[in-house]
């Protein structure tokens, strides 16, 4: 969704959800019931949008996790590669 204001997005919320509840109507419940959640990027300057609306944190938190699954060649089974971002994740967070 990329609306320019609060009102666009709430209209666009409701476009969704009459055009998908049928389709996906847990996803459409989820999206209404916490709209308020969600929309609190608009409450902010619009000259700040640039910097609120990147994804760069969470890409520099898997930037590791991706680092090392390309140099083991993948990560083996999925628990192993759940395990190896969890402890990687951690140490990036300071926790370990």
């Amino acid at each position: 969704m990329r609306a320019p204001n609060r009102k666009s997005a709430l209209e666009d919320i409701d476009r969704f959800s009459q055009e998908y509840k049928a389709r996906y109507p847990k996803a459409v419940e989820t999206l209404t019931k916490d709209q308020d959640q969600l929309l609190p990027f608009f409450d902010f300057p619009t000259k700040h949008s640039i910097h609120l609306r990147t994804t760069n944190p969470v890409e520099s938190s898997f930037a590791t996790v991706k680092a090392r699954t390309r140099k083991t060649k993948g990560a083996g089974s999925r628990n192993a590669g759940l395990a190896m971002a969890f402890k990687l994740l951690l140490r990036e967070a300071g926790v370990c």
